[in-house]
């Protein structure tokens, strides 16, 4: 019989080939009671870890409500700026557009006098609006709340209508422009004549012709001439519908 020896006590005991084993008290200890050291070691590993988790996780929830709180904080700020800078951009638009139609009816004005009397005044004004290369077209008041179109210029016609500025002479409004964009030029337009000043404009706009949508930003300001007739004289610039956020 072969034995091992720690310390000066058996641990093993192999007895012939079978190699029988012979445990003494202190292997028997830890026989019967390691499994619980080791349960209860890894129970409070466990515990420790989850306190951990839920610290983590409540920092997390904490941090993500601080960083929200300055997104949201930023956000507002620069969409605070936006709004600045758009209204910025109107008011810049609406004195640009004051100028233009002020020189526009001066010029108007000073080729009326300068034309020969025998000159239909109209066509003066038709052809001015045949040379220029923006938004520009005008509307006799027929009646109250009628005024159907005098001339409009050619980007009016390719924007809105893909067709030639004759196919609007004499049409209502509704032709180039559906409703309710027609029904608010003719609100605006009568509310210009009655009070015989210029007045700054913003109208959505759509049309069906050319599939184009967004805003027109301009001017309508009244003008009579000397056929006795008024008439309001419209210049503008077309704005891209922006997409919604």
């Amino acid at each position: 019989m072969k034995r091992a020896r720690l310390d000066g006590r058996a641990l093993f005991d192999f007895s012939g080939s079978g190699g029988r084993f012979v445990a003494d008290e202190s292997t028997n200890f830890l026989m019967r009671h390691g499994g619980t050291l080791i349960i209860t070691g890894a129970a409070s590993l466990v515990a420790g870890g989850l306190g951990w988790f839920f610290r983590a996780v409540h920092l997390s929830r904490r941090l993500d409500a601080d960083i929200s709180s300055d997104l949201f904080q930023r956000l507002q700020s620069r969409l605070g700026d936006l709004e600045r800078q758009v209204t910025a951009r109107d008011e810049q638009n609406a004195r640009l557009m004051a100028d233009r139609a002020q020189m526009s009816e001066d010029l108007l004005k000073a080729k009326l006098a300068l034309a020969d009397r025998a000159t239909p005044p109209v066509s003066i004004l038709k052809a001015m609006i045949d040379r220029d290369v923006g938004l520009m077209w005008a509307e006799r008041r027929a009646g109250k709340g009628e005024y159907p179109i005098v001339r409009v210029s050619s980007l009016v016609a390719t924007l809105y209508i893909g067709g030639s500025v004759y196919e609007c002479d004499g049409k209502p409004a509704a032709h180039v422009w559906p409703d309710p964009a027609a029904c608010r030029m003719a609100e605006i337009n009568e509310r210009v004549h009655l009070q015989q000043e210029g007045e700054f404009v913003t109208i959505p706009v759509s049309s069906p012709w050319t599939g184009i949508s967004g805003e027109i930003r301009g001017r309508k300001y009244p003008v009579r001439l000397h056929d006795g007739d008024d008439y309001i004289i419209t210049i503008a610039e077309h704005f891209d519908r922006e997409p919604e956020a």
